[in-house]
C-alpha cells in the first residue's frame, strides 16, 4: 500500500532527530520499517513467526537379523540286525541222497589228528550207502584183510573213497593223504600207537584193497 505525502513528512520530520534538517540515515531506516509508516509512534512491527523447524528425520528401522539357519539333523544310522551266529556243522549221519560235497566234508571232519580214520558207523554211511547204520560199519569191518588193525583199514578205506570221489581235489588233499599214508605205514610197521599187531601186508596193498571195496560197494 503507497504512502500519502502527509505520512511521507511525517516520516522525514522524525528522521529529522535533531531538527538540523538532515536526515540519518539509520532512523530513516528505522523509520519506514515501522509498522504503519509514521502514524503508529515508531511502534516496531511484531517479529514474524519463525519457520517451523522440521523434526529430525526417524531413521529407518533397521532389518531384523536374519535367524541363523539350523543345521540339518544328522540321519541316524540304521542299527545293523544282529549278526545270528550260525553254528556250520556237518551232519555225520549221511544218506544216499547227501552230494558227495556234504560227504566230503564231513569225512575230512572224523580225521583224527594223527591223521588216521576210527571205525564208526558215520564212516561206514559215507564210504557204503548201499544199507546204512551198524550194518554198513559190520559189512565194512568184515571186509578187512586186517581185522585186527580196524583203524588202519578204516584209514585206507577213507583214502580210496577221497580219490574215487573227489580226483579234482588232488592239490588240496595232498597233505591229508599224506598224513593218513604216514599213520597206515606206521601201524603196519609195527610201531607202537595202539593200532594193533603187525599183519603180512604193506601200505600198497591195503589201500589196493581199500579200493577194490569201495568199487565193490558203491
Amino acid at each position: 500500500e503507497k504512502l500519502t505525502d502527509e505520512e511521507v513528512d511525517e516520516m522525514m520530520r522524525e528522521a529529522d532527530v535533531g531538527g538540523t534538517g538532515q536526515i540519518k540515515y539509520e532512523a530513516f531506516i528505522n523509520m519506514v520499517m515501522s509498522d504503519g509508516g509514521g502514524g503508529g509512534g515508531g511502534a516496531q512491527a511484531a517479529a514474524s513467526p519463525a519457520a517451523p523447524v522440521a523434526p529430525p528425520p526417524v531413521p529407518a528401522p533397521k532389518p531384523a537379523p536374519k535367524p541363523a539357519p539350523k543345521p540339518k539333523p544328522k540321519p541316524t544310522p540304521k542299527a545293523r540286525p544282529a549278526t545270528k551266529s550260525v553254528a556250520v556243522s556237518v551232519s555225520l549221519s549221511l544218506s544216499s541222497s547227501d552230494s558227495v560235497e556234504a560227504k566230503y566234508l564231513a569225512l575230512l571232519k572224523l580225521q583224527k589228528s594223527d591223521g588216521s580214520w576210527h571205525a564208526t558207523e558215520a564212516l561206514a554211511d559215507i564210504v557204503n550207502d548201499n544199507v546204512g547204520g551198524k550194518k554198513n560199519l559190520e559189512a565194512l569191518l568184515t571186509a578187512s584183510p586186517i581185522p585186527n588193525l580196524t583203524a588202519t583199514w578204516c584209514t585206507a578205506i577213507a583214502i580210496a573213497w577221497l580219490m574215487a570221489k573227489c580226483p579234482t581235489r588232488a592239490d588240496e588233499l595232498l597233505l591229508v593223504m599224506n598224513k593218513a599214508k604216514k599213520a597206515i605205514a606206521k601201524a603196519l610197521a609195527g610201531s607202537e600207537g595202539g593200532l594193533g599187531t603187525v599183519p603180512a601186508m604193506d601200505s600198497e596193498a591195503l589201500l589196493k584193497a581199500a579200493s577194490n571195496f569201495m568199487t565193490a560197494v558203491c
